[in-house]
């Protein structure tokens, strides 16, 4: 894969780590309802709730 993409052997390691969250983050805005059904499963859970609206 390096020798196709040579660039990648200059990305530093903060490089990889901030590309790595920008993922999650993407990922995270993708999944977003889903994980929101998660959370709110149980309608009478105030913990799923506050820990939601603290996020």
């Amino acid at each position: 894969v390096v020798t196709l993409l040579p660039f990648l052997k200059s990305i530093s390691l903060a490089g990889w780590v901030a590309i790595g969250l920008l993922i999650l983050l993407i990922g995270l805005a993708i999944f977003k309802n889903r994980i929101k059904e998660l959370f709110f499963r149980d309608k009478e859970s105030f913990y799923s709730r506050a820990f939601f609206d603290y996020m």
